[in-house]
């Protein structure tokens, strides 16, 4: 158990979720080209006319959306990225200067 003026860093738990974050931001890329796939065939086979319209500008807004949420993932990935490798060098540079 850390004391109160010690905080303990698990870093290959931190990295874990790194994994995570980046597997999720995978599977919403995957998503979204199938998203617009399905909506290709709609717009292409399924509705015609004033149908198509409607339904390519649905498209439109929901490719929006997950490009936000897909921009979003990649931005949290890149900032807990660079956190745990400046935390990372901090420790080693701390034990250094313990052990040196």
């Amino acid at each position: 158990m850390a004391n109160n003026d010690e905080i303990k860093y698990e870093f290959d738990t931190n990295r874990e979720i790194l994994d995570v974050i980046q597997r999720a931001t995978h599977d919403a890329e995957e998503m979204r080209t199938q998203v617009d796939k399905l909506f290709q065939v709609l717009v292409e086979e399924a509705y015609h006319g004033q149908g198509a319209e409607a339904m390519q500008s649905r498209r439109q807004d929901i490719s929006t959306r997950m490009d936000s949420i897909i921009s979003d993932l990649h931005h949290t990935h890149a900032q807990a990225v660079a956190q745990h490798d400046y935390v990372q060098q901090l420790d080693q540079r701390q034990a250094a200067n313990i052990l040196g």
